[in-house]
């Protein structure tokens, strides 16, 4: 995708623009249409879906390994993400992925309110790109080394890239961004939290010897599935 495009907000690009990019038309996958579509038919609440966020979903649906940028990060607290914490990854329209375990959820708790409580409201995370990080100068150097590491211990991971994540205010607007996040799926049924766990302080250690600091490494569910157009 045209890096110039990558903050542009879908709602605001025309149909041509649309098709271009592989979001509309007879080249998109179906998913990513809808999406675009459900974008396009509530702009109120979905109109800060950016051509970055919708672009990871068209990549990860044409089968490509998203080519992106990490981070660092403490070692991780001994306890696994809460199962309200897990379904909050990011609203990114389409269903959040399955959070398996977070660096930093010992230094930076999520959510304490459990559903059901009075006034429960899950918060709506948004994805946002990395640009111009630190990791960015060092990447192609750190990404081997981060995928011998887990391949070492047998984990299966799908993709790998990064993000950054702000949650919506009360008032509906965007808080502030969060830390950059080193985004790795693994395949569905392959590995367990307490695999992914014991391989983060490796990854940080890695990391720390590119003087990486102040990342979140976060690890989910997910597999790249070719669909049709």
């Amino acid at each position: 995708m045209d890096p110039a495009y990558s903050k542009k907000k879908i709602i605001d690009l025309t149909d041509a623009e649309l098709v271009a990019l592989g979001f509309m038309g007879e080249d998109a996958p179906r998913d990513v249409a809808m999406i675009v579509e459900q974008v396009r038919g509530s702009p109120q609440r979905l109109g800060s879906i950016t051509c970055y966020m919708v672009d990871i979903l068209r990549r990860q649906a044409i089968g490509e390994i998203p080519r992106s940028l990490p981070p660092a990060l403490p070692p991780p607290a001994m306890f696994n993400v809460s199962e309200l914490d897990s379904g909050t990854t990011e609203s990114l329209v389409a269903p959040p992925p399955e959070l398996m375990w977070r660096s930093d959820k010992g230094t930076n708790p999520f959510i304490t309110l459990s559903p059901g409580a009075e006034s429960f409201h899950l918060p709506i995370k948004t994805v946002h790109g990395v640009y111009n990080v630190p990791l960015s100068y060092v990447w192609d150097n750190v990404a081997p080394k981060i995928i011998e590491t887990m391949k070492a211990r047998g984990i299966k991971y799908s993709s790998m890239s990064t993000a950054r994540f702000s949650i919506e205010k009360e008032d509906g607007c965007d808080g502030p961004l969060g830390p950059v996040v080193i985004w790795i799926a693994v395949h569905p049924g392959t590995t367990d939290v307490e695999s992914v766990r014991g391989a983060t302080p490796d990854i940080c250690r890695i990391l720390a010897d590119f003087n990486i600091t102040d990342t979140v490494v976060e690890w989910y569910e997910g597999a790249i599935t070719r669909l049709g157009g």
